[in-house]
């Protein structure tokens, strides 16, 4: 009897409790937003002495080339050494750049690139119109060629973007028999369109 009137004190107790909670009102809470949202248009990344290529009996590759986001920014090398099996280029995710003449990661600017073969990108990934749809600068929809990404991470919530897709007559298989390796034989040096986006709320 006794554990009974102590169970119906605790229970007394609880939905009291909870009646003195506060009542959290769900339509008062925004959803978070799928995409961030375009800022504006910002003067374009300048890349130079962009090189992408297969080595020659190797089971290397790699892509080498410096980017200046802002005018008088000092430049960001960006590079990465890569795996492949095929003598061809691959797919390279989110890879840090460096400022500093000796390849120090500290810097100020956090400047990352990304290349996407064609071969890897899924046009139906977000539905119809053959297009992803998840990036504010340039949808990523060509199943051919490769897509160079560049973003500078800004202060706070914002960040820079530049995307470029590279058409796929711009990487080429050179040599015979075992030299075969696959070379972009693209511009060395050009622009690429940027754009300021807040991130908050993305999700």
């Amino acid at each position: 009897m006794a554990l009974q009137a102590i169970f119906g004190i605790a229970a007394l107790v609880a939905v009291s409790s909870a009646a003195a909670l506060p009542v959290i009102q769900l339509a008062e809470v925004p959803t978070p937003n799928t995409f961030p949202e375009v800022v504006g248009p910002i003067p374009a990344f300048e890349v130079t002495e962009f090189k992408a290529q297969a080595l020659v009996l190797s089971d290397r590759n790699y892509i080498n080339f410096y980017v200046t986001p802002y005018r008088g920014a000092e430049p960001a090398h960006c590079f990465s050494l890569g795996t492949t099996l095929s003598h061809s280029l691959n797919s390279v995710p989110q890879t840090w750049c460096s400022h500093a003449a000796n390849d120090s990661s500290d810097t100020s600017d956090r400047v990352w690139f990304s290349w996407t073969m064609g071969d890897d990108v899924d046009p139906t990934a977000a539905g119809a119109g053959g297009t992803t749809g998840t990036d504010p600068v340039d949808s990523v929809n060509e199943t051919t060629g490769a897509y160079l990404k560049i973003v500078r991470q800004g202060g706070g919530q914002t960040r820079d973007e530049a995307i470029h897709h590279f058409d796929a007559r711009y990487l080429v298989y050179e040599g015979e028999g075992d030299m075969v390796h696959q070379v972009f034989t693209g511009p060395q040096n050009f622009t690429m369109r940027a754009l300021r986006v807040d991130a908050r709320g993305e999700s």
